[in-house]
């Protein structure tokens, strides 16, 4: 049986290339660019925008842009799937502007000087697991903790500023945390939120990604929205922009592919499968796989002894 069988998740399928076929002869491949895939909140969004667009960040393999007041990325496929992410072949060559306008003309949106084509093959992707399908076994979450944390590993983590967490030492920030988390003490949560939030250097800090590790952690244990809330009260006033934006997603319980891949992987109980997903989850930029994945662990073990 397949795993979205079991799961209620599927993987990502094949990506389409662009061609002149496939976008028409008039079309500049220095402004034109192919969506792979959508979240389904963010095309809504797309659908119905009038605001202006503007550039919040260029990176190497991506472009931030706020439309509406929502943080949107335009991404390359193998950033994968996010709560806000537009997955396009590749990013035109043609510099952005600061701020610019949109327009939809058929199955095109222009984006100042961009043009992106969304074709019938279109994948709109929904960043929600499905939590109410999710059956995390104390087990199985030992035997992730304890690949996760495996000694081997260490060394290479040293630069996060939660590696003493992996060595097995307390960090009194998030000892408070996970004290109010035990208690239940809804101002503790966010006092304890507020003082990891923006701690560590990212376009997303550490302290946020453990953070959105902790409300994952959460919503897959337990269902519920409150914690999440509370923590995400505390911590949305002392970070970034787009680092607020990825809590915002965790508060509501969005989660990105490579997590909604391992999650429906713990579930099924296959631990090939699982740690596949899990080296994904770990590898995703400098430390910020890890800072979640402690951060889930360290609720998960709360959740487990609630």
């Amino acid at each position: 049986m397949s795993l979205k069988k079991r799961t209620g998740f599927e993987f990502a399928g094949e990506i389409p290339c662009l061609s002149r076929d496939t976008v028409g002869e008039r079309r500049d491949l220095r402004t034109t660019t192919l969506v792979h895939s959508i979240s389904a909140p963010i095309y809504d969004l797309l659908r119905k925008a009038s605001g202006p667009v503007c550039r919040l960040g260029v990176f190497r393999r991506s472009l931030d842009l706020l439309i509406d007041e929502q943080v949107v990325a335009l991404g390359l496929p193998e950033l994968r799937n996010g709560p806000f992410h537009v997955v396009v072949q590749q990013l035109p060559a043609r510099p952005f502007p600061k701020e610019c306008s949109l327009h939809w003309k058929a199955d095109i949106l222009q984006l100042g000087p961009w043009q992106l084509y969304f074709p019938a093959t279109l994948r709109v992707w929904n960043p929600r697991p499905r939590w109410e399908s999710l059956d995390l076994q104390p087990a199985t979450l030992a035997a992730l903790r304890e690949f996760v944390l495996q000694p081997d590993r260490a060394l290479d983590r040293c630069h996060s500023p939660f590696y003493p967490l992996l060595m097995g030492q307390l960090i009194p920030e998030v000892s408070f945390l996970m004290t109010a988390l035990r208690n239940g003490d809804l101002a503790d949560i966010r006092a304890g939120s507020a003082q990891l939030a923006g701690w560590g250097p990212g376009l997303t800090p550490s302290g946020d990604d453990f953070l959105a590790g902790v409300m994952l952690s959460w919503w897959a244990n337990t269902g519920r929205a409150e914690i999440p809330a509370a923590i995400y009260q505390g911590a949305a006033a002392r970070t970034n922009r787009i680092s607020r934006a990825f809590l915002c997603a965790a508060r509501d319980g969005l989660a990105d592919e490579r997590w909604q891949l391992l999650l429906a992987a713990l579930t099924a109980g296959q631990r090939r499968e699982w740690e596949v997903a899990a080296r994904h989850v770990l590898a995703f930029g400098a430390t910020s796989g890890l800072d979640m994945f402690l951060g889930f662990l360290e609720a998960a073990e709360i959740c487990s002894k609630a």
